[in-house]
Parts: structure tokens; C-alpha cells; sequence
């Protein structure tokens, strides 16, 4: 459907007594004019709507919701008549035959301090903030400029492990020399990689 501009009310309530009467053709177009622009506004939001077939991945809102929150559609179907009630965050919501997923609308980002509490959970990890981590870790200052990968490289051998949130062993991680090597390479204990340069 294309998108054509809004019309307004302006000199389109005009009564048949007034100079300028508003014609039944210039109002219908005025009332399909505004039918087309809810459509396009309810495809481009996504606007909960009943019996309406969601694919999975479409992002769902609504005014019942947590202002913060938005339902993401993990299994495709058929909504149902009446509107779901809406959960808290990573909870599940069934609608008819949809799943839904509840989730922030935009991304947190974690800080550096709750990167090292090992407290992300459902925040994102910017490159920036892991590198302060890791240099807190190994105890460079901030605003020193150092070859991060050396620093690490050298800790682990001098010490033999670093253990990165010790307090917490289910989120606890040791780096170890078998995890660092000569060539800018770590692998971590779940087996993913990192290449420093």
C-alpha cells in the first residue's frame, strides 16, 4: 500500500450552509485517506491487533505493556480475539497459536563494574567495556596505553591462571596459558575465540 499524506480537518467539516461546503466525495476521501494512514501506521509499528497471522521475529506493542517492553514473536500463528496479558521481561506469552517472547525495546549495555560482578544478564557487552574489564583485571590504570594482549600474556604466564569473578563459580572464568598463545589468540572456556591486534 503506498503512503500518501495525511489530510487533515481543515475545510473538511464545513457544513452544506457554509460558503466553502465540504462535498460527500472530499469527506469519504478524507475518512479513506485516514483508514489508509492507520494501516500503514499499524504495519510499521506493529500494533497488537486480534486474529491477525504474525511472522516469528516480528515485534509486537502495545499500549497494555511495560513502556520499556516489547513482545517478540518466537512462534508464528494466529492471534486470538482478546488482547494477552503482557509479562515481564524474558517471560513467555501465549496468543492463539503465537509465542511470544517479552524484551527490551532498546539494548542495555552493562558497565564495566557489572561485567566484572559477572551481573549482564540481559545486557549487552560493548567492545569498550570489555577491554576496561580486562584491564582492570590485570591491573592496567586507566588512561595508560599499553599492548593489552602482552599484559595478559605475561600475567597468565607469571601466575599461571587468571580467574576472572572468582566469587561466583557458575559465572566464573580462568584464563590459563593453554587459553593464551603466542599469535594474539585467546580461546575462552566456552570455545569462543578472540584475536587481538
Amino acid at each position: 500500500m503506498a503512503i500518501s499524506k495525511f489530510i487533515t480537518t481543515e475545510g473538511m467539516l464545513n457544513y452544506p450552509s457554509d460558503a466553502n461546503p465540504t462535498t460527500e466525495s472530499q469527506y469519504q476521501d478524507m475518512v479513506r485517506n485516514w483508514g489508509e494512514t492507520f494501516q500503514n501506521l499499524l504495519g510499521a509499528i506493529s500494533i497488537w491487533q486480534p486474529e491477525t497471522t504474525y511472522k516469528e521475529g516480528a515485534v509486537i506493542l502495545s499500549p497494555n505493556m511495560d513502556n520499556s517492553l516489547v513482545a517478540v514473536v518466537t512462534q508464528a500463528g494466529t492471534t486470538g480475539l482478546t488482547e494477552p496479558q503482557w509479562d515481564a521481561i524474558d517471560t513467555t506469552v501465549l496468543d492463539g497459536t503465537v509465542k511470544y517472547v517479552m524484551a527490551n525495546k532498546a539494548m542495555k549495555t552493562a558497565t564495566k563494574d557489572e561485567v566484572l560482578a559477572g551481573a549482564i544478564n540481559d545486557k549487552v557487552v560493548t567492545p569498550k567495556t570489555f577491554i576496561e574489564a580486562i584491564k582492570n583485571v590485570l591491573g592496567v590504570k586507566d588512561g595508560e596505553d599499553t599492548d593489552l594482549y602482552t599484559v595478559l600474556l605475561n600475567k597468565v604466564k607469571s601466575s599461571g591462571a587468571i580467574i576472572i569473578n572468582k566469587d561466583d563459580t557458575d559465572k566464573s572464568m580462568t584464563i590459563t596459558t593453554k587459553l593464551v598463545s603466542e599469535n594474539n589468540h585467546l580461546v575462552l572456556p566456552d570455545g569462543a575465540e578472540m584475536w587481538v591486534e
